[in-house]
């Protein structure tokens, strides 16, 4: 046996005298490997676990059950061994170490294979993902918990040999030119021992009967078989009760306690009261209170109600004869022996005898099953690491800010698998720790390269939205600038990174240090340094709660310059100061940076967000700045409020809709300026404004009137030949300007590229040189401008909405004639088409855009007026206006017969 337990192991650091600790007095070499069948992620699972362990901790064989061992063998590079079965108890005293990949189900089949040995190695548990009370590790642990058991206790000599231990000559040498330093002696592994059951069966005569295999082997003299959560007696497919004596005490001072009469009945340690006794209404018990269960399935007295009893307290289940000679079903951890009881056979249960170390008379341990647990060991040697949640140190710890330089960081995975020294980025985390605790008396230390699993995304998202509030409550804060003193300070790549733009104002206190961790000063002491190289108002890196008075363009600017490894970091290094928490989504770009402008909006009633200026051609009408860096000027940029005038502005699937002060343009009524509650504190006269355009075509629904005004950016040439749409407004004008309410600012949209269904207005000017013709009547009426001699309404490509006419009549009123107009999509554009009707008496609506949905797409139209005289003709074209905006112009005009007649002539002297 390699191995013993201590009880000073469990109680130095945890306090916990019930805890034993795992001392090794030489490598282990043996490790017994059982996994959960018939699934290949575990299959795979233990392929990856045997080869880190011969390859990690050479000199350990790997043992397995024989039907594994069978399927591992061609899988393999190296020998591995099988197991003989489970009464072997010569194979039993070999294992050093057992290891389970499963459930609680796989850590029962592993404590059933030394179900007739008094002494069972410890056994380090891995969940893969099931549901399970037993085990404490998730196999992406194993690395870092086999490191943690194999120096578990590591000696640097040999121990005192215990009375009931062999002599050896092995020397307890291999830990640390193998793993690094051991944990010492005062650090060891912890240890749950769970108590088991002594089972043991006899016939009529009181003659104790030899076990059947599983449990017991060929060449097995075991009197008892050991059980770790229960026994069951059960009716199986009888179809009547079963009639169970029960009794207490050891013969000859047995005591009938009850007869009971049930469905069966269960005998179950502290560890089992969670299982099958749990479901048949017994109690949960404490794995480290000695005693006994004693649960009725089903009685047919409801008096009999589940029982605790002492651990040392003998318990005898007799079969009664009112069973009829049936046998009664008998299992053990749910193995199922193969002949049952019958009729005078006796069951006779007893808590098995613990022996630890700290006992009268007791030098070593022996009895029950060591489980390995979690402990607050996470390292090794000095290096004690171990994780805690914020709650837990609230305001306790010290927080490191440093420039990341892959691929040597020391990741989450290398502090749990115990491979962080070998990374190139543990001399800074190390330092860190130790200025923690020399310097501020600190236990803890945060570094977002080791304290984040990156892996999960769901984590990952919840640290980044958390990570100002990190930084803030930290009692200290390390920046560590890796380039000084190789180069000054204003040049370090720390003032240059995104995600330190936060870590630099978050923190109450900043400590600066350089390349070797000699201190060059703290946040109050360089302030006004620190100030000329970052721009941040000196009064914010004094005050950081001052943060809140400066403007949202402002402190944009602070980050104008800055640089992130991915594209999305400049938006998600930005949210704690803006105080915007929104998901993570890698791979979305320069989106990212609209959704926290969008989440700013939300909040904020600060028009300086929209006080950016282009860099790029094309982003001179955009809504939102593409990245921080249309910013770059705004760092004196401040905001303004009054009280009683509402600022607030809200975003929707439309735009965003806002109301400001208006200055319309005389010359053209279509550009109007907005007037922004922001201007540069150096200047006192101007205020900031954004230059607008009018779009003609609203976002509207059909018979909705039009209720906002709906603009996009705009954009002009200064001087300097740049295109921006912000304007430095001289406040003399501010008097004259009115308030829009509300306006709706949007991307720019182009009609030709809508979609068929899209739905906008159109404008159409009729125009009507004859004097004969005078105007009756129009349809809609609602959409006729009398003053403009135009039409505007609603065109949508599937309904009458898109159609109207017009009524004119000859001065004598004799004849009517109808102008009709619609539209017809052809590949997503409109295609207009007109007819012309005349009637003696008009026909009502739905005829007259009958007769026009059954014309087939014209753009021009013609009647006889008068016969022989002359020919009524309108055509429709499309064309642009002053403004830039399509609209379509209707034209009615009268061809006299004689003019048609020459040109006809013409027509055909010149053919012949």
């Amino acid at each position: 046996m390699l191995y013993k337990f201590s009880v000073a192991g469990g109680a130095v650091e945890t306090g916990n005298q019930d805890l034993l600790g795992l001392q090794w007095q030489q490598p282990l070499r043996n490790i017994l490997v059982v996994r959960k069948d018939g699934d290949s992620d575990v299959h795979d699972a233990v392929i990856e676990y045997a080869n880190h362990i011969i390859e990690v901790y050479p000199g350990t064989s790997l043992v397995f059950e024989k039907y594994v061992a069978d399927q591992l063998h061609e899988q393999l590079p190296f020998p591995i061994y099988a197991a003989d079965g489970a009464g072997n108890t010569a194979y039993q005293e070999k294992i050093d170490l057992t290891t389970t990949l499963g459930g609680d189900g796989t850590i029962l089949h592993a404590a059933s294979l030394f179900a007739t040995a008094k002494r069972v190695p410890p056994i380090l548990s891995f969940s893969m993902g099931t549901l399970g009370f037993l085990g404490e590790w998730k196999f992406q642990e194993y690395k870092r918990a086999l490191r943690e058991v194999y120096v578990s206790g590591a000696p640097s000599s040999l121990p005192p040999r215990s009375i009931d231990e062999p002599e050896t000559k092995v020397r307890p040498t291999g830990w640390e030119q193998m793993r690094g330093k051991s944990m010492g002696a005062s650090r060891t592994s912890r240890i749950l021992l769970r108590n088991r059951l002594r089972v043991g069966i006899f016939d009529a005569d009181g003659k104790r009967l030899a076990h059947e295999a599983p449990f017991a082997h060929k060449d097995d003299h075991c009197e008892d078989i050991f059980a770790l959560n229960e026994v069951l007696l059960h009716r199986g497919a009888l179809p009547h009760l079963i009639h169970i004596s029960i009794l207490i005490g050891s013969p000859p001072h047995q005591r009938v306690l009850t007869k009971g009469i049930a469905d069966g009945f269960l005998v179950s340690t502290p560890t089992g009261s969670t299982a099958y006794s749990l479901s048949s209404g017994g109690s949960i018990v404490d794995p480290l209170v000695p005693s006994i269960l004693l649960t009725p399935i089903c009685p047919r007295s409801l008096s009999f109600r589940p029982l605790v009893l002492a651990a040392n307290r003998p318990i005898t289940l007799r079969i009664e004869a009112a069973n009829r000679g049936k046998e009664i079903e008998f299992t053990v951890d749910g193995i199922r022996r193969q002949h049952g009881l019958r009729t005078g056979m006796e069951v006779r249960v007893v808590g098995e005898e613990v022996r630890t170390p700290g006992a009268p008379g007791a030098r070593d341990w022996m009895g029950g099953v060591p489980c390995i647990v979690r402990s607050g060991n996470t390292g090794d040697g000095e290096d004690h690491w171990r994780f805690v949640t914020e709650a837990e140190k609230y305001g306790r710890y010290a927080i490191l800010s440093h420039v990341w330089e892959e691929p040597g960081e020391v990741t989450f995975q290398d502090i749990r698998d115990g491979t962080a020294t070998a990374k190139t980025g543990w001399y800074k985390i190390k330092q860190a720790r130790l200025r923690a605790k020399e310097d501020h008396n600190l236990d803890y230390c945060w570094a977002d390269t080791c304290c984040i699993d990156k892996t999960s995304s769901a984590e990952l998202s919840e640290a980044i939205n958390s990570m100002y509030r990190w930084y803030f409550h930290a009692k200290v804060c390390y920046a560590y600038l890796a380039d000084v003193p190789g180069q000054a300070l204003k040049d370090s790549k720390w003032f240059t990174r995104g995600w330190t733009l936060q870590e630099l104002i978050a923190p109450g206190d900043i400590i600066f240090y350089d390349a070797t961790w000699q201190m060059i000063g703290s946040n109050i002491s360089m302030v006004n340094e620190l100030a000329g190289i970052t721009k941040i108002d000196s009064k914010v890196l004094r005050d950081r709660t001052a943060i809140t008075s400066v403007s949202v363009a402002g402190r944009m600017a602070w980050a104008a310059n800055r640089h992130s490894s991915r594209e999305e970091d400049k938006a998600y290094s930005l949210m704690g100061i803006f105080d915007v928490n929104m998901p993570m989504l890698y791979g979305e770009g320069s989106k990212a940076f609209a959704r926290l402008q969008e989440g700013i909006i939300r909040t904020s009633t600060d028009h300086s967000i929209l006080a950016w200026q282009a860099y790029e051609d094309g982003h001179d009408t955009l809504l939102f700045s593409p990245s921080p860096y249309g910013f770059r000027r705004a760092h004196k940029i401040v905001s303004w409020s009054h009280p009683g005038i509402d600022e607030s502005f809200s975003l929707s699937n439309k735009g965003l809709r806002i109301s400001l002060p208006v200055l319309e343009t005389q010359d053209s009524p279509r550009y109007i300026t907005v007037i922004l509650n922001c201007r540069y504190a150096d200047n006192g006269i101007t205020q900031l404004a954004l230059f607008l355009k009018k779009q003609a075509h609203g976002m509207i629904v059909p018979t909705r009137n039009l209720t906002s005004t709906v603009c996009e950016v705009a954009s002009y040439k200064k001087p300097d030949g740049v295109l921006t749409s912000i304007r430095n407004l001289d406040r003399k004008l501010l008097p004259q300007a009115k308030w829009m309410d509300p306006i709706v600012l949007r991307e720019p949209v182009r009609i030709e590229s809508e979609a068929p269904g899209a739905i906008w207005t159109q404008k159409i000017t009729i125009r009507n040189p004859i004097h004969n013709l005078v105007l009756q009547r129009v349809y809609p009426e609602q959409a006729w401008n009398a003053k403009e001699g135009t039409m505007t309404f609603v065109m949508t490509g599937s309904s009458e909405h898109d159609r109207g006419y017009m009524v004119f009549s000859e001065r004598d009123g004799k004849k009517k004639v109808v102008l009709a107009f619609g539209q017809e999509m052809q590949s997503g554009r409109a295609e207009p088409r007109v007819s012309l009707a005349k009637y003696s008496t008009v026909p009502d609506t739905t005829t007259i855009l009958a007769s026009l949905n059954a014309t087939r797409t014209e753009q021009s139209a013609k009647i006889e007026l008068k016969k022989g005289l002359s020919e009524l003709v309108a055509t429709v074209e499309r064309r642009l206006n002053p403004d830039g905006d399509s609209e379509w112009a209707i034209t009615l005009k009268l061809e006299h017969y004689s003019s048609l007649f020459k040109k006809q002539w013409e027509y055909m002297t010149t053919y012949r």
